[in-house]
């Protein structure tokens, strides 16, 4: 697992082409690897592009593979300023990269919080897109835990729990995170990875996107998606 995540991040450092190191973003940088037809990869909350390596293994020969990660996510350095809604940020983000790399039709694969970021790319821009790949996503997050659940319902816990992540202890945050893995990840050995992770996401903005995710209601979006694909196949091993 460590080789592999140590390949994928010397083709991330040594890799070049049209588009992806030129464009200018405020919230998320992009590599690519490969060539072929265009695939964008969007990681979910507080995790590294790394988390695709498995995926961009079997991609790269055949796809020229677009991974974005967000800044402020696993060791990165945050944005200088901070959005009001940092989901449709991230969404303007992928269409602006999209028309700056001239991408024609490019799929569009997101797991967990960059699934629902994927869904907002398709409901704003049918048309830029050919199809979109969600993975262990949903339109909102907060049904998971109940089923009647609304948006205004939902609010004020989610707020309450942005600021109690933002007040907690390193060591709180850590088993925080941990425990969170655990429920969610097999390999203790990739358990490892995660809370890495997690420990060197600026906190800030990991904790408005976890109350944002919360509160987001996007059932309204399938209806304008022509290009979902939904998936509910285990993530890729690196998370597994």
């Amino acid at each position: 697992m460590i080789k592999r995540l140590v390949c994928l991040w010397i083709l991330l450092l040594f890799s070049s082409g049209s588009g992806a190191s030129e464009f200018d973003s405020t919230y998320v940088s992009v590599t690519m690897v490969g060539s072929g037809d265009d695939v964008i990869l969007v990681n979910g909350l507080a995790s590294s592009p790394e988390v695709w390596a498995e995926t961009v293994d079997q991609l790269q020969s055949s796809y020229r593979v677009h991974l974005f990660s967000i800044k402020g996510f696993a060791g990165t350095q945050a944005a200088p300023s901070t959005p009001d809604y940092y989901l449709e940020a991230l969404r303007d983000e992928v269409l602006g990269y999209i028309q700056h790399a001239q991408l024609d039709s490019p799929v569009i694969i997101g797991h967990s919080m960059g699934g629902l970021v994927s869904l907002m790319v398709g409901s704003a821009s049918p048309d830029a897109i050919s199809k979109i790949i969600v993975v262990d996503a949903l339109p909102f997050y907060s049904l998971l835990f109940n089923a009647e659940a609304t948006s205004a319902q939902v609010a004020p816990f989610a707020f309450g729990l942005e600021k109690l992540l933002l007040a907690m202890s390193a060591a709180q945050y850590e088993a925080h995170v941990r425990k969170a893995a655990g429920i969610m990840v097999k390999s203790s050995e990739r358990i490892e990875t995660i809370v890495h992770w997690a420990n060197t996401t600026d906190r800030a903005v990991n904790a408005q996107l976890v109350r944002e995710v919360m509160t987001y209601d996007g059932r309204a979006l399938l209806d304008r998606v022509s290009a979902l694909s939904r998936s509910y196949m285990p993530m890729t091993q690196a998370c597994r």
